[in-house]
């Protein structure tokens, strides 16, 4: 669209037929997809529904500004930048060629020759071209099956406008699917697969996302805990400084942090949580200083994963002990109370060879007043007290 255009949502019941230039209008068939153009209409469809300030404001091209002005408003007619922004994702080159405008895709088509009369998936779909320096709208191809194309594109639907996705059936150039006359379909040049950082060696707080996907998630301690959507406000999350890492490291990254590492509620509050296996234990006042858990770093996490591990008991078999060395017992998690283990049985039952975790003296007196529920079936470890036969 054109930058002097206001923020507004296209209108696709008004439209003139404008003069095509550069194209002749044929009805083709539909092409096939690829990997990269496969990509770009996955990433494109899962922003059905965002507004322009998704993601902190699309922007893709270098010469492209910002959808979101202000955290809320759009900042100008925003589907070039939308459209840019899947294509930049996706590691699509020749980028600089793209501005605010939907005729600049069309500039992009004559420097790299990928003007095209047939749809692909992948391709910018460019409506009311003008010939030289001006177009009503541009969206993406998103899927293509016999004779229907699926399209998708930003700041659409009444005003502020969104991003949705329609199918038709009138997808020669030329032809008004939606009032709008179809100027012609921009292929991308090519692409280069996007050197993306691996989330883990990112600093504790930084909120990253893959590019084939909408979650968010925020490192801590080389973890990845997601962020859901009622924690960004209370926990004040930017979702403008989202970095986009490598997709499979995401996916790889750890689900909690690693045990011994000290959190607390983003949103704020007193209490303090030492991690366990993935668990979220109290700190007691008394435990703070004692088992030195002031010593080591806090860290914020979101609220909705911190109600959550809170609630979680410590899985069956773990071994733990006091971390301030209060009490010298050693302990056995089943069913999430805390069963002693006499001297005898720390070797003979092999307690010995497994990891031993320091944990809130506070916590573990009330877990070793716990029994194991009701109907909890127990064996001797040691094997020396074999079941009736």
């Amino acid at each position: 669209m054109s930058r002097a255009l206001k923020a507004t949502a296209i209108r696709l019941t008004s439209a003139s037929a404008l003069a095509v230039t550069v194209l002749t209008a044929v009805g083709a068939a539909p092409a096939s997809a690829s990997t990269l153009t496969d990509g770009i209409s996955a990433t494109a469809r899962a922003e059905n529904g965002n507004g322009a300030c998704a993601h902190g404001g699309y922007v893709g091209g270098p010469n492209q500004s910002s959808s979101c002005y202000g955290g809320t408003t759009t900042a100008h007619a925003w589907c070039a930048d939308f459209a840019g922004w899947v294509w930049a994702r996706n590691g699509v080159t020749g980028l600089s060629t793209l501005d605010d405008r939907a005729a600049s895709f069309m500039d992009y088509g004559k420097k790299y020759g990928t003007i095209s009369n047939t749809p692909h998936v992948g391709d910018a779909v460019v409506y009311n071209y003008n010939g030289s320096d001006y177009a009503d709208h541009v969206a993406l191809v998103t899927a293509v099956s016999g004779g229907t194309v699926t399209i998708t594109g930003g700041n659409q639907g009444a005003r502020p406008g969104h991003v949705s996705t329609n199918a038709t059936s009138s997808y020669s150039v030329g032809s008004l699917p939606w009032g709008q006359r179809i100027s012609g379909y921009v292929s991308p040049a090519g692409s280069n697969t996007p050197s993306l950082p691996n989330p883990a060696s990112l600093p504790a707080g930084t909120l990253v996302k893959s590019p084939n996907g909408p979650d968010v998630k925020v490192i801590i301690n080389g973890a990845g805990i997601p962020v859901a959507a009622s924690d960004v406000t209370p926990d004040k999350y930017d979702l403008s400084k989202i970095v986009l890492v490598d997709d499979t490291a995401f996916r790889a990254l750890p689900s909690a942090p690693a045990s011994g590492t000290v959190v607390h509620d983003q949103a704020g509050g007193a209490n303090r949580y030492v991690v366990i296996d993935g668990t979220a234990l109290l700190i007691g006042a008394e435990d703070w200083t004692a088992a030195g858990y002031n010593d080591r770093a806090d860290m914020g996490v979101p609220t909705a994963w911190l109600q959550n591990a809170a609630q979680r008991q410590l899985t069956t078999g773990i071994v733990v002990m006091d971390q301030t060395g209060k009490d010298p017992k050693r302990y056995v998690m089943v069913d999430g109370a805390a069963l002693y283990i006499s001297g005898s049985e720390w070797t003979a039952d092999e307690y010995n060879t497994q990891t031993l975790m320091g944990v809130p003296g506070e916590w573990l007196k009330a877990a070793a007043k716990k029994v194991p529920s009701t109907g909890t079936v127990l064996m001797d470890q040691s094997g020396t007290d074999p079941p009736a036969t």
